[in-house]
């Protein structure tokens, strides 16, 4: 990050860094940087930070920060659920997954498509119908995110209440 946007990152919130996150690459140092700033904001353990680091880590397979970042999740919801148990999965950990998965069935959650599609990428023939209850509540994704939240960051952009950080590069020479 340049001094400049790491100037204007000091008023990052939750939103903003939950938008950015998952963007980081997986060999970009903005992420750790991020990651640092929402430490030190004490914002980690916010459910939207939280997702969004586990959804960076993930593209990273780094299996230990994605469970470090979830256990400090306060009030994790099924997005956090369902990045670990996708993570574990396509981290060729399906045990792990699965257990997960099956955890997410003792618990009252709603579970949703993607609960079940990243628990049958890393599970396939281990999921029987004993283990799946047949009565299950769906939501779609579109019912658990925040749609109304997303139209109201837009509106705020466009009244020029937002502004935005101006574009900057990370450029490292000779790696």
């Amino acid at each position: 990050m340049s001094t400049g946007c790491l100037n204007e990152a000091k008023t990052l919130s939750r939103a903003s860094l939950s938008l950015v996150l998952p963007e980081c690459s997986e060999m970009s140092k903005n992420g750790l940087e991020i990651h640092a700033y929402a430490i030190r904001k004490g914002l980690e353990s916010s459910t939207s930070v939280g997702n969004a680091l586990m959804a960076m880590y993930s593209k990273m397979r780094n299996m230990e920060s994605i469970h470090k970042v979830f256990q400090r999740i306060l009030e994790k919801d099924i997005i956090s659920w369902n990045t670990m148990v996708a993570s574990y999965a396509a981290a060729n950990k399906f045990d792990e997954a699965f257990e997960l998965f099956r955890h997410m069935l003792t618990r009252e959650f709603e579970l949703d498509e993607y609960s079940f599609s990243s628990v049958l990428h890393g599970s396939g023939p281990f999921v029987s119908s004993t283990v799946v209850p047949k009565k299950l509540s769906f939501r779609s994704r579109d019912e658990v995110r925040r749609w109304d939240d997303v139209a109201n960051v837009r509106a705020a952009m466009k009244d020029g209440e937002v502004k935005k950080c101006p574009g900057y590069s990370w450029v490292e020479i000779g790696k």
